[in-house]
């Protein structure tokens, strides 16, 4: 038997984790008797050329994954494959099914729905159509519960490992990796805690025996996909000093919870390429609370401490639109985040998923939201529409200028020069900015509207300059470190060697380059010397 997994990426880039697990069950459970081929779909794919993949492939079940971004696309599939003649039994699962199976139309043909966890569910599906004949199988499929569920695996270690499924083939950048299932947390807007409140780990030895096939397989990004890694510390420092054993070439993205950091957690991701991603979504206590999270933010920013003394990068989380959350308080929470110094900040408007405790209060709350995926607010007293495409648009400018444009160094200190409030900044930032189509215009931009603002908040000229330069400087030097693009000149005010000379020994402080490094305008071309970026004066 054929049972093709169909998988529609929100990226391209990612190794497709989910079918892989159950491609790799069902393997291990019937090795003479399925195959268990795995289609993955672009964003965006076409529905005719999927149609014709699928039958290419010749399934007699074809199984859907289906998340909130693939819901439409997958359930359109669906319902034209079910149109077809000779049409493949078909099921599906994925956290659209679980959280709200009764949303999933009957007139897309899909024969059987699985909540929770697929493994089990799918071997007795595929057990029962071996042991009846071929004729009868869709009445039986249909005969099962809507939704089918089976109780989960307390023992993850009974399921064989998805990079073992016979059709996977590790050649993805980007790597996925499950080390437990399960969450200990409940917050209101987020379905991964559903369920009793257990974590159920993989051993140590699986963990080890997986890393090693990820290590061979020539990705160079590991994205670790356990909702909190440091919920049991002594766990996460044990699987950081395997990461650091095993695999160091490897490049981990791990999320945490503050309060769980400590100075030697902090100490063993300096040993590695790591980057910490921490939920914090607002930075009021009140709001926090109403969605089933502590808060205490100068303990939060306590907790911080040892990331930001051992160097590890690390990104913030936000939501705006939350329950007794207004836009001033949202930019305040903004600010709040600036000023602890992210590498990176992630903005998303709230969603207001089945499933979750946020749903089921909606109506009580007053959170009028769409009612199909992506499920994102409409707005609510004290949070109107208009204040939503506010929010919006500072999430943009700061998606643009603090993490395109690398602002971390001098981010800050530009709000002190022009004694503007972090949000106050993005904001003349989003209605300063058009679209760059090039490195070059990229540069001119941001220098364009350093020394603009600089202008009308009537800051030192010199000043202003040696801020654009610095802003130059480091996003150059992010791109040669990064490996990206770079432009083939851009214009300084400051002689751009000397100003990295004196970047690179720590100082900051604008007057004191101002006075030290010379002037020297033109355009230079910037390439990477032996340490680090040089430029070379292409036009005075």
């Amino acid at each position: 038997m054929r049972v093709l997994f169909v998988n529609n990426h929100a990226g391209s880039q990612t190794l497709p984790l989910s079918s892989a697990c159950l491609a790799s069950a069902l393997e291990e459970l019937f090795p003479q008797d399925v195959d268990c081929p795995i289609l993955e779909l672009a964003p965006g794919f076409s529905q005719e050329e999927a149609l014709k993949r699928i039958l290419d492939w010749k399934p007699q079940l074809v199984a859907f994954t289906i998340y909130s971004w693939s819901r439409h696309a997958l359930l359109e599939l669906a319902s034209k494959l079910a149109m077809l003649p000779n049409t493949p039994l078909m099921v599906a699962g994925g956290p659209e099914v679980t959280a709200a199976p009764h949303s999933i139309p009957l007139e897309t043909g899909i024969d059987v729905l699985v909540a929770g966890e697929g493994e089990k569910a799918l071997g007795r599906i595929i057990q029962m159509l071996l042991d009846a004949p071929q004729e009868g199988h869709q009445h039986l499929l249909r005969d099962l519960p809507r939704p089918l569920m089976e109780a989960p695996e307390k023992n993850l270690d009974l399921f064989p490992s998805p990079y073992h499924a016979r059709h996977m083939k590790l050649h993805y950048p980007d790597a996925v990796w499950e080390l437990a299932r399960g969450c200990p947390f409940s917050c209101h807007f987020c379905f991964e805690s559903k369920g009793d409140g257990s974590v159920r780990c993989k051993s140590f030895d699986r963990a080890q025996e997986e890393l090693s096939i990820l290590a061979n397989s020539g990705a160079r990004d590991v994205f670790v996909l356990d909702p909190t890694f440091n919920a049991q510390p002594k766990r996460a420092k044990e699987l950081l000093r395997l990461f650091a054993q095993e695999a160091p070439h490897l490049r981990y993205h791990i999320e945490v919870r503050a309060e769980f950091l400590d100075e030697e957690q902090a100490a063993l991701c300096s040993e590695l390429e790591c980057s910490i991603q921490i939920g914090l979504q607002t930075a009021h206590a009140q709001v926090a609370r109403n969605i089933g999270r502590p808060f205490n933010p100068e303990r939060f920013r306590e907790q911080l401490i040892p990331l930001q003394e051992y160097g590890i990068p690390f990104g913030l989380d936000l939501i705006y639109g939350l329950p007794g959350d207004t836009l001033d308080g949202f930019r305040e929470s903004l600010d709040f985040v600036l000023t602890l110094q992210p590498n990176h900040i992630d903005i998303f408007p709230l969603s207001v998923l089945p499933g979750t405790r946020l749903a089921e209060t909606a109506q009580s709350l007053g959170l009028k939201h769409q009612k199909d995926a992506p499920y994102l607010i409409h707005g609510r007293e004290g949070f109107s529409e208009a204040h939503l495409h506010e929010a919006e648009k500072l999430a943009q400018a700061a998606d643009s200028l603090y993490n395109g444009a690398r602002a971390l160094p001098w981010f800050l200190s530009a709000c002190a020069l022009f004694e503007l409030q972090p949000w106050e900044l993005l904001t003349l930032w989003e209605h300063h900015s058009s679209r760059p189509t090039s490195p070059e215009e990229q540069h001119q931009i941001l220098r364009h509207f350093l020394l603009l603002t600089g202008a009308s908040q009537k800051a030192p000229i010199q000043l202003s300059h040696i801020l654009a330069d610095t802003a130059l400087w480091f996003t150059v030097e992010s791109a040669i470190r990064e490996g990206a693009s770079l432009p083939s000149q851009v214009e300084f005010h400051h002689n751009p060697n000397t100003l990295g000379e004196h970047l690179e020994m720590g100082i900051d402080d604008f007057e004191e380059l101002a006075a030290f490094v010379p002037v020297q305008p033109g355009f230079y071309t910037p390439s990477l010397g032996p340490e680090g970026p040089f430029f070379q004066i292409t036009e005075k």
